[in-house]
């Protein structure tokens, strides 16, 4: 058994097979391809990779599913806050848990942005694999147009609640039965769900790629 000399400490060495039966210049390139894989990945013992250097996809590819995670994120929030405000009958408890929903009008706007971003630039750095025309590209942009439009209506409606509920909450704090609709208005409830939905179908069109 030959240790590369190049492989980093701590970790076991790298056999070379054959070795006797290798040409010196066998050996040589051997040796070098052996170096190459210690330098580009490190190993345990069986071989599986724990740390390898990204490229600029991966990186690209990092900012990009980022991006959806957020958009994903403030979908949950949102869910959470309406769910449990629509169960308080107290507007200072709804106007408590609606006031989330307007933190996360960052979460919707910058992880909106960073996938429509991302995701042009990956299209462009791999035009020779994808392009616009694509069908699952085509799918995904309109679905991620459907998430932001359906998003910012339920936003209005669920935004317009809050401000109902502060108003109510200095006056009195008594229950209303006119909160009680706006937080089961059901075009705001529908337009949250196709939100979730077009999310949802949109990353699975990202994993899949159908028809690439």
């Amino acid at each position: 058994m030959v240790r590369v000399q190049c492989q980093p400490e701590g970790l076991e060495a790298v056999d070379r097979p054959g070795a006797d039966e290798l040409d010196r210049e066998g050996r040589v390139h051997h040796r070098r391809s052996m170096a190459h894989r210690t330098h580009r990945q490190l190993n345990w013992g069986d071989g599986v990779p724990i740390l390898a250097p990204m490229d600029r996809y991966d990186w690209l590819l990092l900012g990009h599913i980022a991006g959806v995670f957020m958009v994903a994120a403030g979908l949950v929030l949102l869910t959470v806050a309406v769910l449990a405000a629509s169960r308080r009958e107290r507007p200072s408890d709804v106007a408590l848990l609606l006031g989330l929903i307007r933190r996360n009008d960052v979460l919707f706007s910058a992880g909106g942005g960073i996938i429509l971003l991302f995701g042009i630039i990956l299209v462009l750095d791999l035009d020779e694999d994808y392009s616009f025309g694509d069908g699952w590209i085509i799918g995904a942009l309109v679905l991620w147009l459907v998430t932001a439009i359906t998003g910012v209506r339920a936003g209005r409606v669920y935004g317009g609640a809050h401000e109902t509920a502060v108003r109510l909450a200095s006056d009195g704090d008594r229950p209303s039965p006119e909160l009680a609709a706006m937080l089961r208005d059901r075009g705001a409830l529908l337009m949250h769900a196709l939100s979730v939905a077009a999310i949802l179908a949109a990353v699975v069109l990202m994993i899949y790629k159908p028809g690439a």
